[in-house]
């Protein structure tokens, strides 16, 4: 199972190319897509790295989970494509995760500086595990290439 991006190549941004970037390998993300304001990606539950106490995947997982696809979803919005970072995020966790997900997050709307998004982790019957909202403030690179947030880079 590889850890790989696809991209259309209409959707030429940066980042998008390559493999997952290291945090999402560590924790297990997989066969992410993205396309035009909505993003998916697959994790295999392996209860050693993913399981809370109970025996059940950590709510952080999948806050992570819901927020790498919302965040992808608006990276890659064709109204107003580019570099993100998380503002707000709300989950709901309406079953315990076991197995194998995939999750899927669009865009909602969105302007000029925030994106709204929203997003479903799905067992493999596709039952909801948990879903979630999220709203994303676009940022501009700096001269240097680097990420820049209210002038600080």
């Amino acid at each position: 199972m590889s850890a790989s991006h696809s991209v259309p190549d209409s959707a030429a941004l940066p980042g998008l190319s390559g493999p997952l970037p290291p945090f999402l390998q560590t924790v297990g993300m997989r066969n992410l897509v993205v396309a035009d304001g909505q993003a998916s990606i697959e994790l295999d539950f392996d209860a050693a790295v993913h399981a809370n106490g109970i025996g059940v995947a950590h709510g952080g997982v999948l806050c992570t989970l819901l927020d790498v696809v919302m965040g992808y979803a608006a990276y890659a919005w064709p109204a107003n494509p580019g570099p993100i970072v998380t503002v707000n995020q709300n989950v709901q966790f309406i079953n315990a995760m076991r197995g194998p997900v995939r999750v899927r997050g669009w865009v909602v709307n969105g302007g000029k500086s925030m994106v709204f998004c929203s997003a479903e982790v799905l067992d493999q019957a596709d039952n909801s595990i948990a879903i979630g909202q999220g709203a994303f403030k676009k940022i501009a690179l700096n001269r240097g290439g680097r990420f820049e947030i209210n002038g600080v880079s």
